[in-house]
């Protein structure tokens, strides 16, 4: 499978558009910690291992900056994380 340019697909318009409708999805807060500061989308399965579920629904999840930080470290795993999926 074809790596996926990060930078382009993150400056594209159909992921803004992804991005708004998963932060209005969730509440306009980080679904862990409820913060409505910082607000980020995160890709539960990597866009690296996974790019075939770049823009679907049930792989993305609104995270502050802080929240999100932790998912890339791993302290939140993937099973934890789709469970909180609106």
């Amino acid at each position: 499978m074809k790596a996926i340019n990060k930078s382009v697909f993150r400056g594209s318009s159909i992921w803004k558009k992804k991005r708004n409708e998963i932060i209005m999805r969730d509440g306009f807060k980080c679904a862990i910690c409820q913060c409505t500061k910082n607000l980020q989308v995160h890709h539960i399965y990597s866009l690296d291992n996974y790019p075939n579920m770049k823009l679907e629904n049930n792989n993305l999840i609104t995270l502050c900056d802080i929240c999100h930080h932790k998912a890339h470290n791993g302290m939140y795993s993937p099973v934890f994380l789709l469970n909180k999926i609106k």
